[in-house]
């Protein structure tokens, strides 16, 4: 650990761009998510207006929202209770999901290096208001970034329709984080939910809420 030392003034400017980027990007995404975690029925689409507007140059707060980074990761997520304990060991689908992914990177995982980037994902989805009892599993696998070389090799897709891709839309970033094996894995999820519970012309949103059950998702990067 290598110690910092800050001037004054320094410590003042960083304070100012804290409060700046709580009051632009950090309190108004945890109170929407502490709404979703609460069922709030507009809470979704509240989150999605959130993150476009957030993606958009021209939006209230432009210059996007790239990723919280860890610190300010750690304070959402215990906001929002989900924080582990500094004593609680690591469960057993991560140390799973990990050997796998260091499995599948065949040591040759860098940094940066789309092609290299993995995640270790698995889900079980039900339908809890629909009478045919419809369920979605995956019991864990890995997800490769949709590069073109990894699209050449046939490991990966982006192979979405639009209004799918659209309910999970990439922040702009300097660099393309569209194509991450993280979102992949969603989109394939929500694609498989709606294909089975939506019209062509229905809206998205309310028969997503109506899905319970849990997503596991292990990444070698930063979402």
């Amino acid at each position: 650990r290598t110690e910092v030392k800050v001037s004054g003034d320094e410590t003042d400017v960083l304070r100012e761009v804290d409060l700046h980027f709580r009051r632009l990007h950090f309190e108004p995404i945890v109170d929407i998510l502490l709404r979703v975690k609460q069922g709030k029925g507009e809470a979704l689409r509240s989150l999605q207006e959130f993150l476009k507007d957030a993606s958009s140059a021209s939006g209230a707060a432009p210059g996007g929202l790239p990723h919280l980074g860890e610190h300010y990761c750690l304070e959402a997520l215990d906001r929002l209770g989900l924080a582990p304990t500094d004593t609680e060991p690591p469960a057993t689908w991560i140390k799973s999901a990990r050997q796998q992914c260091r499995h599948a990177s065949n040591g040759c995982w860098q940094i940066p290096s789309t092609d290299t980037v993995i995640a270790h994902v698995a889900w079980d989805v039900r339908n809890a208001m629909g009478s045919d009892g419809r369920t979605w599993r995956n019991e864990g696998r890995v997800y490769r970034a949709a590069s073109q070389r990894n699209q050449a090799k046939g490991v990966a897709s982006m192979d979405f329709p639009r209004a799918v891709q659209e309910l999970l839309m990439p922040l702009r970033q300097h660099l393309r984080r569209d194509m991450h094996p993280e979102r992949l894995a969603l989109l394939e999820l929500l694609a498989a939910v709606l294909q089975a519970t939506l019209s062509q012309d229905q809206d998205p949103v309310p028969a997503l809420e109506r899905c319970q059950g849990w997503v596991q998702i292990y990444v070698s990067q930063y979402p």
